[in-house]
């Protein structure tokens, strides 16, 4: 297979999960509420084209008022990639260099004989350790580990959690 077939996956998802789990920081971890940030949406990015959401300040609050639980917060990007990419190259998932490693969370068959992946972040317990889940992320195909992005095979995107679209 010619690396030169090789498209950037597309993004298909961005989502803020927020869950309970165990509040000493292991594993467990069972989503209960899930924020969808619009992809590919013409007009719901402002100026910046990072996708914003005030995702610490929900943390926060949830940690305030349902203190019977401990809150916290992942980050999960769903990407999709044709039948050619699936078949002929391997997919490099990439979080901001303050973030946890991105972990393939679930993967299922595509439409035509590609798949759509889902990674997520580690999880997130405090406010100020969302902030550190913003930033670039890349999503690219290589046949071995990339040293740099290639960006006609990169899927690349900026997060912020700290305000609201649109926000002045």
């Amino acid at each position: 297979m010619s690396e030169q077939a090789w498209l950037a996956p597309g993004l298909i998802g961005l989502r803020c999960v927020y869950g309970v789990g165990d509040p000493h920081g292991g594993a467990a971890f069972c989503p209960v509420y899930t924020v969808a940030l619009p992809v590919a949406q013409p007009g719901a990015l402002d100026d910046d084209d990072i996708y914003e959401f005030a995702a610490a300040d929900l943390l926060a609050d949830l940690q305030r008022r349902a203190t019977r639980r401990g809150w916290s917060m992942r980050v999960e990007v769903e990407v999709e990639q044709t039948a050619v990419d699936a078949a002929g190259c391997d997919l490099y998932a990439q979080a901001p260099e303050d973030a946890t490693a991105l972990q393939l969370l679930a993967h299922a068959d595509a439409p035509g004989g590609g798949r759509r992946l889902t990674f997520g972040t580690g999880l997130a317990h405090a406010p100020e350790a969302v902030v550190r889940l913003a930033g670039r992320y890349v999503v690219q195909h290589a046949a071995a580990p990339p040293t740099a992005i290639e960006p006609a095979r990169a899927c690349t995107f900026e997060l912020g959690f700290t305000e609201y679209e649109f926000e002045a």
